[in-house]
């Protein structure tokens, strides 16, 4: 069974690190995506904040409460 023509040591080497650069280029994109996802859920998430609290002072303010105002 031939196979034909072994690659040089060379050739395996370049194309070792054109994959490992295409690998780590792809991870470097796939965390910067992931970090700009939780910065998003981050600012979502306060933004959820200061509806609730706003949400809860109008309540208080129509309704009246008992309970004294988060600081």
């Amino acid at each position: 069974m031939d196979q034909g023509p072994r690659p040089s040591l060379w050739s395996m080497c370049a194309d070792l690190l054109y994959r490992s650069r295409l690998f780590l280029s792809k991870a470097s994109a796939t965390a910067a995506s992931a970090e700009e996802a939780i910065r998003d859920g981050n600012v979502a998430w306060e933004h959820a904040k200061a509806i609730r609290a706003e949400i809860a002072a109008l309540v208080r303010a129509c309704f009246g409460s008992p309970e004294p105002a988060p600081a």
